[in-house]
């Protein structure tokens, strides 16, 4: 399959949840506990609005975490923002393609 033929995923911004994050609709395999939200800090949370669409980009895994970039979103640091898919020891046995 070549990339032309996979699928794209993204979020999209649903609403502030506290002062730091906003939860998002995304329609892949999510496997945190925590509700799926993205994280851009208390003085960046104006950076993007309900109902914004964002692509994302660059699925790796990071210490206990598999995670996607947010294409063109920035947290508070100035940095591309992530999105966290999956959290836990046990996901270091886990293979990206289950998350593509």
């Amino acid at each position: 399959m070549n990339d032309d033929n996979v699928k794209r995923r993204y979020v999209i911004f649903n609403r502030p949840w506290g002062k730091r994050s906003w939860l998002v609709d995304y329609d892949g395999n999510y496997e945190n506990d925590r509700k799926a939200h993205v994280e851009l800090g208390e003085n960046n949370m104006n950076s993007v609005l309900a109902g914004h669409k964002a692509n994302l980009i660059n699925l790796r895994k990071e210490r206990n975490a598999i995670m996607w970039t947010v294409d063109n979103v920035y947290n508070h640091q100035g940095k591309l923002a992530h999105f966290t898919v999956a959290f836990g020891p046990s996901i270091n046995t886990r293979d990206l393609v289950d998350f593509k």
